[in-house]
């Protein structure tokens, strides 16, 4: 609520890790959307506090997340969340198929090395080829 009026606000979440894996919350953050430009801020903020470095960010894709956390922090390692992945790839299937689904894509992403992953991810591709919208969303996200 603000101003007798309920609205609807992004709010930014950042947890972060030490190397001794002490987690934190290093803020919280609102605004009436998301944007790149909101990100940089963040991200600035966050460097005019004391934060050295970011190494690794684990994100939900939305856009400009990326790009302003290496505006800020140079050398942070960018990877996608594996739930928002897999929520956003069983849209395409069925509710009868889940299970089998997310159970097939489990050797995917548990896979011990990139060789077996991508080996496990061929069969997947084969094997869900009549979804290519689930398939898609890890296609576009590999790297």
């Amino acid at each position: 609520r603000k101003d007798y009026e309920t609205k609807n606000y992004a709010v930014y979440a950042i947890l972060g890790y030490d190397v001794n894996g002490i987690k934190d919350v290093l803020g919280l953050w609102l605004n009436e959307s998301e944007s790149k430009h909101t990100w940089m801020q963040i991200f600035d903020e966050l460097k005019n506090r004391g934060v050295e470095d970011v190494l690794f960010i684990s994100m939900d894709g939305v856009s400009g997340l990326e790009e302003g956390a290496r505006a800020i922090f140079t050398d942070v390692t960018v990877q996608r969340c594996m739930v928002h992945l897999i929520r956003n790839s069983i849209k395409y299937v069925p509710s009868k198929d889940y299970k089998t689904y997310t159970t097939h894509l489990r050797k995917v992403y548990g896979a011990a090395s990139l060789k077996a992953a991508e080996g496990e991810f061929e069969r997947f591709r084969q094997t869900w080829s009549q979804y290519p919208g689930a398939i898609d969303v890890w296609e576009r996200n590999w790297g």
